[in-house]
């Protein structure tokens, strides 16, 4: 998880995870742009702004499926 979510970093491309906060699960998609002290700061599209994601509370990362990005480029 902590290997994605660092490589997505490095080349820039954004995952989707799956995030604990008080008691309640959210699926986001984020844009990771730094990783310290157990946080990870991302641009979020759901709320359309940067966010800051604890660690210990995101339960699974995804790479986002490449026919989102072809939108993109269309």
């Amino acid at each position: 998880m902590k290997k994605l979510l660092n490589r997505a970093m490095a080349e820039g491309f954004p995952v989707e995870i799956i995030y604990m906060k008080k008691h309640e699960f959210s699926k986001r998609t984020i844009l990771v742009s730094d990783i310290k002290n157990g946080y990870v700061k991302a641009f979020c599209f759901q709320k359309q702004q940067v966010r800051l994601f604890k660690v210990d509370s995101i339960l699974a990362v995804f790479p986002i499926k490449k026919r989102m990005h072809s939108a993109h480029h269309a």
